[in-house]
């Protein structure tokens, strides 16, 4: 079957359209897109060196063969217009990390001496923090509140870097990097299906028993728990009657379930009934 003459045939058109920008997947992984590939690169790459420039907050994107050493494969999509990137080690050196995410990111590509360049300093947690302490940086914070943990008992903690936020009272993407700035902790991040990632922290100094670890959040109701009860309820308060904790404490596990976006949350507002 075909139009009638009087329609004027469109036909497909796959041109990129934009501007040159990188997608951030919570999963670790990116997509550089088709305005980025047809404005700062030379031809489609079917590979890519990948660094990152903590002092700039910046990663960097280099086209590369693909028997490279450490080069990443470039993913083209279907009619080769942009494509798929991991690189997740360069974010995890800018102390950004992505299992925080509540939704994919984006940021924008630019070409700097036949690199392209993702400014990144709006995702990178900065080190100080304006809501608690004033000027006290939040890997001091992070330090005394680990001191503490770490009581003669324990060498080992385990811990998602929300439940340290919610400790420091700070936003948990500051402390990956707060985390590498400590010099009596060694931290090592441990990514989970469907979950928060880990980060196992031991200590230096400590002379307890190596088996002695405490899990931040033992005492937490289990997240399948968290998710079965999330199909019978539509709101966060209701969510944390039925597991008896606070409205807070159900926000933090709801997010590290991964229900968090399908939960209202009435929040008491003056004068406002729920």
């Amino acid at each position: 079957m075909s139009l009638p003459e009087r329609f004027e045939q469109s036909k497909k058109d796959f041109s990129p359209r934009g501007s040159p920008q990188l997608s951030i997947y919570r999963t670790g992984g990116g997509h550089i897109s088709a305005a980025a590939v047809r404005q700062l690169f030379e031809s489609q790459p079917d590979a890519l060196i990948v660094g990152a420039d903590p002092d700039a907050d910046e990663v960097g994107f280099a086209p590369a063969d693909p028997d490279t050493p450490n080069a990443y494969a470039f993913s083209s999509d279907d009619h080769g217009l942009g494509g798929d990137i991991r690189f997740g080690p360069a974010l995890e050196t800018l102390g950004i990390d992505t299992g925080e995410f509540d939704e994919t990111r984006y940021v924008p590509l630019r070409q700097d001496d036949g690199v392209v360049v993702a400014d990144m300093s709006k995702l990178t947690p900065g080190d100080s923090d304006e809501s608690g302490d004033g000027d006290t940086d939040t890997h001091e914070r992070l330090r005394d509140y680990l001191d503490a943990e770490f009581d003669g008992e324990t060498t080992q903690l385990e811990v998602t870097a929300s439940q340290l936020g919610d400790a420091l009272d700070v936003d948990g993407r500051a402390i990956p990097h707060a985390l590498k700035k400590l010099t009596d902790y060694d931290a090592e991040k441990q990514p989970r299906d469907n979950e928060a990632s880990v980060w196992v922290i031991t200590s230096n100094t400590a002379s307890a028993p190596a088996e002695s670890t405490k899990r931040v959040g033992d005492s937490d109701p289990n997240l399948k728990l968290v998710r079965d009860y999330a199909d019978s309820v539509e709101s966060i308060q209701e969510l944390a009657e039925r597991l008896d904790v606070t409205e807070g404490k159900a926000r933090r596990l709801a997010h590290e379930a991964g229900v968090d976006d399908g939960l209202q949350d009435l929040i008491d507002r003056p004068g406002v009934d729920r």
